[in-house]
């Protein structure tokens, strides 16, 4: 049994190395981009698009009861059965 706590953990550690990659991704865009009202939009759709997404999972993750688990005994038995 593994509690679903574990599974949003391992979210966050993926949200760290995505913020991460993404402040680098930013961080070239800026300095080297191409002045132009596209670079500007595709920075601002981005940043949207990354807000939205982070936004609408932890608004799901607020509706999970934590403290449940997940088993995966019947899923095991089918791919090595016995």
């Amino acid at each position: 049994m593994i509690p679903i706590a574990v599974f949003v953990i391992i979210w966050l550690v993926f949200l760290a190395i995505f913020m991460v990659v993404a402040s680098l991704s930013l961080m070239q865009m800026f300095r080297f981009g191409v002045r132009d009202p596209i670079t500007k939009w595709s920075i601002i759709i981005f940043v949207g698009l990354s807000i939205v997404v982070i936004g609408g999972t932890l608004l799901y993750l607020a509706q999970i009861d934590m403290q449940a688990s997940l088993d995966i005994r019947p899923f095991a038995a089918e791919i090595f059965p016995t």
